[in-house]
């Protein structure tokens, strides 16, 4: 599972899991050839190789809706399995002394 913290937006608290490798393994999907194979049954021009390279060595900063429904029919998975807000954790409460 890679995590990303979203500083661009100023919510520098909350952080999203992109567990692209968890929903592979767990569907019994060995490689990216694989996968890549998988896509390329649901849609011709879903997403290339190298696409699906950099999607799978990090977060990625946009991702396109037909690739994301695409990941879902072949990994049969939610959107949210795929990509998860991780909540922030409690502040700690700061006493003043008066």
């Amino acid at each position: 599972m890679t995590t990303t913290p979203l500083l661009s937006h100023g919510i520098e608290s909350h952080q999203l899991a992109w567990c692209l490798h968890e929903r592979m393994q767990a569907k019994g999907i060995p490689s990216l050839s694989a996968l890549h194979r998988e896509l390329l049954r649901v849609s011709a021009d879903v997403i290339s190789f190298s696409q699906l390279a950099r999607l799978a060595s990090a977060m990625p900063d946009r991702l396109n809706l037909r690739t994301l429904l695409g990941l879902c029919i072949v990994l049969d998975c939610q959107v949210e399995d795929l990509l998860r807000r991780i909540p922030p954790l409690p502040r700690k409460e700061t006493h003043h002394a008066t």
